[in-house]
């Protein structure tokens, strides 16, 4: 994530996505209108600052959902084209994998074998981390 992914939020989503936050040496967070990286605990003000997730963390976040939640991510045509699927219940593939077969089927539903869907969420973009941070953002 950058300053820019931060600066499109509101306030409410500001202290959403600090909620879950805390603060560890090595992070980087925006903060004064600049990015910097998390040296000394101690000199970070959490009110103050947001976390510049990682891609990593950014999937966990996307992932954070109870029910059943099935994650699709797919390069095509030079841009990542991201989809979370939360439903009810699920049934795997019939061959145990838990993947979509080998002919590339783009359908997540069917792919997954999902069914009684509650949320869909998709997004596009060049950089994985842009369109992940899409999903994130669409949930604060």
């Amino acid at each position: 994530m950058t300053l820019e992914h931060v600066s499109e939020l509101t306030d409410k989503q500001k202290e959403k996505l600090r909620e879950g936050w805390t603060p560890q040496e090595g992070e980087y967070i925006a903060i004064s209108g600049h990015e910097e990286m998390i040296y000394y605990l101690n000199g970070v003000n959490k009110s103050k600052a947001l976390p510049l997730y990682s891609v990593g963390q950014l999937l966990e976040m996307v992932q954070a959902e109870s029910g059943d939640t099935k994650l699709t991510m797919v390069w095509t045509a030079g841009r990542w084209h991201v989809s979370r699927a939360v439903s009810a219940s699920h049934t795997d593939t019939t061959d145990g994998s838990d993947r979509p077969d080998e002919a590339g089927d783009s359908d997540a539903s069917a792919a997954f074998g999902t069914a009684d869907t509650h949320d869909t969420t998709a997004a596009s973009a060049a950089e994985l981390c842009d369109a992940l941070w899409e999903l994130v953002k669409a949930k604060l």
